[in-house]
């Protein structure tokens, strides 16, 4: 058996049967705010029939994909930057630390008040989340590189540029790519709080929809499907995470 799978049983056999006890205890309970599994599933393919998930998983991925990518490409560079330089981590050390600590969800009505209700709005929210937990772990990780490769780079006559990206980066790549990973997933809760609060399409919207009514399987359906989104897109980045460092250092 392939050392992958052989790696993936445990968390498949945990899911089975966390659905399984799901199921014996939804239809224990008999409650209205935990439906079973199956009831579960089941609505999620009627929203499938009914033409209503389609438009709003593609809407939610597409602000998910387009932050995220924004926000890879900040978080990189100002966290390689501060990790390099130490006037880049008095000047932007400040902005990082409060974007970490910040709710993100007070600068939501600044947003809406520079962008109005729009697809940038939802955008900005998922970079906020995101970039800040990726430049963070970037810097750490620059700074935690073994110093004496990089001597070494140094002694041989490497450029600046050649230590940085043989060396000093692929040194740091395992650790980057950790922050990467908590990333997406600050990422997936920004899609989903800027959906709820904008509420101009997506998931979050959809859940809001459902919340309205009291519709606790509906909003169970949606909260599974935005599960599954955040599963799948961690196990890209872990997949990237495992291509790239496998490469020979």
């Amino acid at each position: 058996m392939p050392q992958t799978i052989r790696r993936g049983l445990p968390t498949v056999a945990s899911i089975l049967v966390g659905l399984v006890v799901w199921e014996i205890v939804g239809r224990l309970a008999d409650a209205d705010w935990l439906p079973p599994a199956s009831d579960v599933f089941a609505r999620v393919g009627l929203l499938w029939q009914d033409g209503l998930l389609q438009p709003a998983v593609g809407a939610s991925l597409r602000t998910l994909l387009i932050g995220y990518a924004i926000s890879v490409v900040l978080g990189l560079a100002l966290g390689t930057w501060m990790g390099m330089s130490e006037r880049a981590v008095w000047a932007f050390g400040p902005y990082v630390d409060a974007g970490l600590l910040t709710p993100v969800v007070i600068v939501v009505p600044i947003f809406l008040v520079i962008l109005g209700i729009s697809e940038a709005t939802l955008i900005g929210i998922v970079v906020l989340f995101a970039t800040f937990v990726i430049a963070s772990t970037t810097r750490i990780a620059i700074e935690s590189t073994d110093a004496a490769l990089r001597q070494m780079a140094i002694s041989l006559c490497a450029t600046r540029r050649q230590i940085l990206t043989q060396v000093t980066l692929r040194d740091a790549a395992p650790m980057i790519f950790s922050g990467l990973r908590l990333g997406m997933s600050r990422a997936v809760k920004g899609m989903i709080v800027g959906e709820v609060v904008v509420t101009i399409g997506g998931l979050g919207q959809l859940e809001t929809a459902f919340a309205t009514r009291f519709d606790a399987t509906g909003s169970w359906a949606v909260t599974g499907v935005v599960l599954l989104i955040a599963l799948i897109a961690s196990l890209l980045v872990q997949a990237v995470d495992g291509l790239v460092n496998a490469w020979p250092r």
